[in-house]
């Protein structure tokens, strides 16, 4: 195959200098990240591109997948940044299966970002298939969700050179925007499939259907609950499944069910006895999964159940007989860990909001932002805030991307001789105006 051809940058980004012209792709990221209907697979080739162009690199790549599942990279040429979408891959390129023989591989399964200045004069790694292609340098970045890898980003060059600091973070600050763009994403999916999969057993005839909140209290019951247990939804409301309606020997194994049901997110089968309101016991087949938010935090659990008892009889089963669990179709895993943070060092905008109501345009100030994750961001200020709950832009208009998020933790630090706090933020969920922000108070809206 001949070696790639290197694109005229020029034209690209209006600005001149290097620093402008990263802040300038950050804009345009911003605005890429905010488009739902955008695959992921689509924002991450226009990512590469863009963050190609801004450091003056004739090509980007990325990969999709876990680490050990990644086949291939797909380059693009720096120029597509300026191009209609979907961007023109030129070129799908295999990676060797082992560490040593392949950049990329390398740097997935070091889980962090590489940079090779020249690949002819590597010694950790043989890079052949990019060097067939004229490829010299490169810098590559994981992203990385919850230790799991979810592909990488990564600019190439075709002389060889030497990535600056500045130019590795900025890569690293655009492969954090992209991880959390992509794992929300996915959570989202996986909700809907938690949700779709819980809709198909409801329609089994006369299923019992409770929705419990995620520390187990009941929150609604069908029918067919309230007929086969004799309890109102008013007797089990705010009460959890156990001390509503299981028998006594079985409360901890089902708990421990529990438990493990929001460790690992698997949709959940299992067998206990239920205690009517008139005492008998009938034995129920339960089918529980959680619904979790857009950043992956338990939301409820339902439970779908098929009363099996034999026939005839209340109590024939032996009610000490082991808890059976299996697994059954289900979401993906999701699990929470600490993310990795990378440096930010850029100004957004943020509001404090509380009841419920969006903050107007005058509300927003800027701040110098710290460092940013998949699921948080920090930043400094003079003063210690007043508030718990904010809402940050990131981006700029029209295209913001509006995260509602609580604050918690605010540390104190000297800066260069300067008193001042660095204020830490998890991201609670997404946020939209439905008008054009400065028009009212507008009610918060999941997304």
């Amino acid at each position: 195959m001949a070696s790639f051809v290197a694109a005229d940058l020029a034209p690209i980004f209006s600005a001149d200098s290097p620093w402008e012209r990263r802040e300038e792709a950050l804009f345009r990221l911003s605005a890429l990240t905010a488009e739902e209907d955008l695959e992921p697979s689509a924002l991450l080739e226009q990512a590469a591109a863009i963050v190609a162009a801004a450091l003056d690199a004739e090509f980007g790549a990325c990969c999709r997948g876990a680490e050990d599942s990644v086949k291939a990279l797909r380059v693009i040429a720096a120029d597509a940044a300026i191009q209609e979408r979907p961007v023109e891959i030129l070129a799908t390129l295999p990676i060797a299966a082992e560490s040593s023989e392949s950049f990329v591989r390398f740097a997935l399964n070091q889980k962090r970002t590489c940079a090779a200045a020249d690949l002819f004069a590597e010694q950790e790694f043989h890079e052949r298939t990019l060097v067939a292609q004229g490829i010299r340098a490169g810098l590559i970045c994981p992203l990385i969700d919850r230790e799991a890898v979810l592909g990488g980003l990564a600019v190439l060059t075709t002389r060889p050179r030497t990535f600056t600091p500045a130019e590795q973070q900025f890569v690293e600050t655009v492969a954090q925007w992209i991880t959390l763009s992509m794992a929300r994403q996915q959570a989202e999916e996986e909700l809907a499939a938690a949700k779709d999969y819980v809709s198909s057993l409801s329609r089994t005839v006369n299923a019992l259907e409770l929705e419990l909140d995620a520390q187990g209290r009941i929150q609604a019951a069908n029918e067919a609950c309230v007929a086969c247990t004799g309890l109102s939804l008013a007797e089990m409301r705010d009460r959890t499944l156990w001390n509503a309606l299981l028998i006594p020997e079985e409360v901890n194994r089902v708990k421990q069910t529990f438990e493990r049901l929001f460790r690992e997110g698997t949709a959940t089968e299992f067998e206990s006895y239920i205690l009517t309101k008139d005492g008998e016991r009938r034995r129920v087949s339960w089918t529980c999964a959680v619904t979790r938010d857009s950043l992956g935090q338990p939301r409820s659990i339902s439970a779908t159940g098929l009363d099996i008892t034999p026939r005839g009889s209340g109590d024939d089963s032996d009610a000490s007989a082991p808890l059976r669990v299996r697994e059954a179709p289900a979401p993906k895993r999701i699990d929470r860990r600490q993310r990795p943070r990378s440096a930010f060092p850029y100004k957004q905008k943020i509001a404090p909001f509380a009841s419920g109501s969006l903050p107007l345009a005058h509300h927003f100030c800027e701040v110098q932002c710290r460092d940013i994750a998949a699921n948080g961001f920090s930043y400094v200020s003079p003063v210690p805030p007043q508030y718990r709950s904010i809402v940050v832009a990131f981006g700029l208009a029209p295209s913001e991307l509006y995260l509602a998020a609580e604050i918690q933790h605010v540390t104190a630090l000297d800066m260069d001789g300067v008193a001042m706090f660095v204020i830490g933020c998890r991201y609670r969920e997404r946020v939209s105006y439905p008008q054009r922000l400065g028009r009212g108070a507008l009610n918060l809206q999941n997304r």
